[in-house]
């Protein structure tokens, strides 16, 4: 290392998809500084709506809304975040329970 980097971090940096079925984005870097080395990894997960509305019904929520900001701004591809308000349904034996109990 010359001596004009000495003292600095020096960084790298690689990504990489692990499975296209779980939309996995893996990353590593490599932290070089005063001679030490550090490597870490760390994972992202990415959804689509779709895939996130999958992961829900099956336990009985269902979106009500998607936000593509904090201030309320409705979700669009480019939206700077996801924002999602479910709701859970009532299953059938509740509902038959809510009629039974208004008869």
């Amino acid at each position: 290392m010359s001596a004009r980097h000495r003292n600095k971090a020096v960084t790298t940096r690689s990504n990489w998809f692990e499975d296209s079925d779980i939309s996995c984005l893996g990353t590593e870097a490599t932290f070089v500084q005063n001679g030490r080395t550090e490597v870490r990894k760390w994972w992202h997960w990415v959804y689509t709506v779709g895939e996130i509305r999958r992961l829900l019904e099956p336990v009985g929520l269902a979106i009500t809304n998607l936000y593509g900001s904090h201030d309320g701004q409705p979700y669009k591809l480019g939206s700077p975040l996801l924002l999602i308000v479910a709701e859970k349904r009532a299953s059938a034996a509740t509902r038959k329970q809510i009629v039974n109990h208004k008869s």
